[in-house]
């Protein structure tokens, strides 16, 4: 155990060595690292006791966001110790405080890197629309939209804002000039720095997430005035996304909203990290769904159900189900079969796909 009060220097230090995607702190239990998906417990630290956690959020949380943790219960931040940046997620549980931190990379991987489809590289080169990264927490969604800026930032003279909750990757200007404005520090809310934005002579927008109806509505006005716009929405398919965002508005507005959402939509692109067969690392795999006519149309008439026929039918168009990819996958033993079915939309569809 480490005579200073504070672990939280060694335990960085020992999840950069073991290329851990996150810290996990909870009081009575050990701290834990979450390496290529699976936990690992740190014993050499002990079970940890709440007097430790909040020496560790001592000194994590900056002084304007000690009011929100103590109101909310929970708080989003960055944190950098060195050159190693956190995502750090502050809450409590049966009244103990607990730490969750997301280590996220200073490098900014290109598209190409990443594994993500290529056709992404010509799709954040168009003027105005809307694009949305989808999946769950974890699924990598932050590091995709990252890698999506950075090519328009080496490739296209433009002005990005950035509006995030909290700030993860820091972009260097090329091209592009970016600002890069955090929410609960730079502004107050997602909805009022997209407000903000339309009077910032904004090109392109990065919205770190559409939360809520007014971040939603708002994201979507500022597509339909001209401007490029990316956002994440927490969604486990790329057509459940129409149907997450419509519900989110009350009765007398969705049919509206499926008007205005299936003129700016260029692309819904559905992401998941799985873990390879062999136990080294993980594979990305995207969804993709093209806003094609078939797809407009199908989103205008409220015939969402329509859309997985439409996706997997259009290969041409650069589309692919997530299910066709596990299924892929999974035949060629890259990922096993538990591990398809673990993460399949339609387990019925990628059970007989794979015995196929």
């Amino acid at each position: 155990m480490p005579k200073t009060l504070s672990i939280l220097p060694d335990l960085i230090a020992q999840a950069v060595k073991e290329d851990a995607s996150d810290i996990i702190l909870t009081a009575a239990c050990p701290a834990l690292l979450k390496v290529r998906g699976k936990l690992q417990r740190l014993s050499d630290f002990g079970d940890l006791s709440d007097e430790i956690i909040h020496s560790i959020v001592s000194e994590m949380l900056p002084s304007g966001k000690v009011k929100t943790l103590e109101e909310e219960r929970q708080v989003d931040l960055a944190y950098a110790q060195g050159d190693a940046r956190f995502r750090v997620n502050i809450f409590f549980q049966r009244g103990h405080l607990t730490v969750v931190m997301r280590y996220v990379k200073n490098e900014i991987r290109s598209i190409k890197e990443l594994g993500l489809p290529s056709l992404l590289e010509e799709l954040v080169l168009n003027d105005n629309g809307l694009i949305l990264m989808v999946g769950p927490t974890g699924s990598g969604k932050s590091t995709s939209l990252a890698a999506m800026i950075e090519h328009i930032n080496q490739t296209q003279d433009k002005h990005i804002i950035t509006i995030e909750d909290p700030i993860e990757y820091v972009y260097t200007n090329v091209q592009s000039v970016i600002q890069q404005r955090e929410v609960g520090v730079d502004a107050t809310s997602y909805p009022a720095a997209l407000r903000s934005a339309l009077r910032e002579a904004p090109d392109v927008i990065l919205l770190g997430e559409m939360r809520d109806l007014e971040s939603v509505s708002t994201a979507i006005t500022v597509a339909e005035t001209g401007h490029l716009v990316l956002s994440t929405i927490h969604a486990n398919s790329s057509p459940g996304t129409i149907d997450r965002i419509i519900d989110i508005f009350p009765a007398e507005q969705k049919e509206q909203i499926r008007i205005q959402l299936a003129d700016i939509l260029l692309a819904i692109l559905n992401q998941r990290l799985v873990p390879r067969a062999d136990g080294e690392g993980m594979l990305i795999f995207t969804e993709v769904m093209m806003a094609t006519p078939a797809v407009k149309n199908a989103i205008r008439t409220a015939n969402s159900a329509q859309l997985p026929t439409i996706i997997q039918t259009s290969a041409n168009d650069g589309m692919i189900l997530l299910d066709d990819l596990l299924i892929k996958s999974a035949k060629h033993g890259e990922i096993t079969k538990d591990v398809a079915l673990a993460y399949a939309n339609d387990r019925d569809v990628v059970r007989k796909g794979i015995a196929s």
